[in-house]
């Protein structure tokens, strides 16, 4: 909804693009209108200044070209995705962590306010991971201090600072597995209920996969935290079987073919 016009121009004649595709984005950034349209009433047209095309197929490409050229600093790791910016550092010394992120950030405001990109400050927040007893470094962005949170999801994933134990998550996928179990349950009646190789696609497509999202991230959990959600995956094999409690674990991951 922001993207500079002239300053994307400006980014692909530097990259090489030039005659007529430059014209063509050119066009295509240019003299947009919108109306809005309610219960068959349409409102006066309103010039757009700014911004790509909601739902164009190339709108996401131009905007990742405007994001090209975000600042880089030694030993900064930058994680975009649309955006959504990440800057992750690390180093032994506190005072090094502060002066460090500080100087980046100072770099990325100076960057986006000569682009046009806006930065809001309160949906800036910060992590600190540690197992010492330390204060959080104070960190400005635009003059505004940054919030440090405790706990901040990122893609679908909840860091939990400052152990990184991933026990919130883990917990999150507890509740949100279970309620799915229970259309499992609903699905597997004796009487009515659904095929064994149906329940079989419904539980690895809607439980298993979310248990298995990021699961090369968080599987560094301890033990404790994992076996809350191996109860839940066996619970579901024991449906889709129809099989007793009693029931060894490894012959339901061998009859549905789930290992967990």
């Amino acid at each position: 909804d922001t993207v500079w016009g002239e300053g994307l121009i400006y980014k692909l004649m530097k990259g090489g693009i030039k005659g007529k595709i430059l014209n063509w984005v050119r066009n295509y950034m240019s003299n947009r209108k919108i109306i809005v349209s309610v219960d068959g009433h349409f409102s006066d047209s309103i010039s757009l200044n700014a911004g790509t095309a909601q739902g164009a197929v190339l709108s996401p490409l131009l905007f990742n070209l405007m994001l090209a050229d975000i600042p880089s600093e030694e030993g900064i790791t930058k994680h975009i995705y649309a955006d959504d910016i990440t800057i992750t550092y690390s180093h032994n010394n506190i005072e090094s962590v502060r002066t460090k992120l500080q100087k980046y950030l100072n770099l990325f405001v100076q960057w986006a306010e000569t682009y046009g990109v806006i930065i809001n400050p309160e949906k800036t927040f910060a992590q600190h991971y540690t197992r010492k007893r330390i204060n959080c470094p104070i960190i400005r962005i635009k003059n505004k201090i940054i919030q440090y949170v405790k706990n901040q999801k990122l893609l679908g994933l909840i860091f939990d600072s400052p152990s990184l134990t991933w026990k919130p998550h883990i917990e999150y996928l507890k509740v949100d597995c279970t309620r799915r179990m229970n259309i499992l349950k609903a699905m597997s009646s004796i009487t009515w209920g659904s095929s064994t190789k149906v329940l079989r696609r419904f539980y690895i497509a809607y439980i298993r996969a979310k248990i298995n999202y990021g699961a090369v991230i968080y599987g560094s959990a301890a033990k404790t935290h994992l076996n809350k959600l191996n109860v839940i995956q066996n619970s579901c094999m024991r449906l889709i079987l129809g099989a007793f409690k009693t029931t060894p674990i490894l012959s339901l991951e061998i009859v549905t073919f789930a290992i967990t």
